[in-house]
Order: C-alpha cells, then structure tokens, then sequence
C-alpha cells in the first residue's frame, strides 16, 4: 500500500491481480470517498503491461490519482506502457507523465454524436 497526500488528504493505492482476467488492477481509495480510482494493466508484452482501463471519478480528476497509480505501478516493477486507444485528456495525462517517444500514436475516434 502506498500513500500520497494531495489537499491535505491521504490516497491509498493498491494493487490487487485478478487471476481470472490475467490483468493487474490498480485502486486508488479514499479514507472517506471510497474508490476514486482504477488503472487497469492487461499481459505482459515485449514492452510492458499495457493500460487497458484508467479511470479516476470526476470529482478526483486532475488532483494526481491517475499519475500517483502510473507511479505506483513503476515502482513495483508491472511496466506500464500506454495504450494508442486513449481519449483526448487520457492523451493529454500520458504526454504529462511520460516522454513523447515513449508514447504510441493516438487511435481513438471520438463518437460524432
């Protein structure tokens, strides 16, 4: 478990493995909110467990619960890498916490609803 303050008020982040799924989840939990947070990190590749799913509850956006889970992860070794298939702030978060040769071309197709 690894904590981190942000507005005086303590995250947990932890780490739980599902079996079933082989994929690494993330979780990002408040003392008084409960989850806020997920990371999910798909098989392990060449290059490192891709994301698969990141979501931080919008009341917790751009507060440091995306980057605190993405650091989380390299510290305890899982390589994360980011996925091509990112929304336009997920593309926006993966240029602030990794250099731009470290980040594969953005697929995503925005719905035209």
């Amino acid at each position: 478990m690894t904590l981190f303050r942000r507005n005086r008020v303590r995250i947990s982040i932890l780490d739980l493995t599902f079996t079933v799924e082989e994929e690494t989840v993330i979780l990002a939990l408040h003392p008084e909110h409960g989850g806020v947070g997920t990371m999910s990190l798909g098989d392990l590749h060449e290059d490192g467990r891709r994301i698969t799913e990141l979501f931080v509850r919008p009341k917790f956006q751009r507060q440091g619960v995306a980057t605190a889970m993405w650091e989380f992860a390299i510290r305890e070794g899982l390589n994360p890498v980011h996925s091509s298939d990112r929304s336009a702030d997920g593309d926006a978060w993966a240029m602030s916490v990794s250099p731009l040769s470290d980040i594969p071309p953005n697929t995503w197709e925005e719905d035209d609803e």
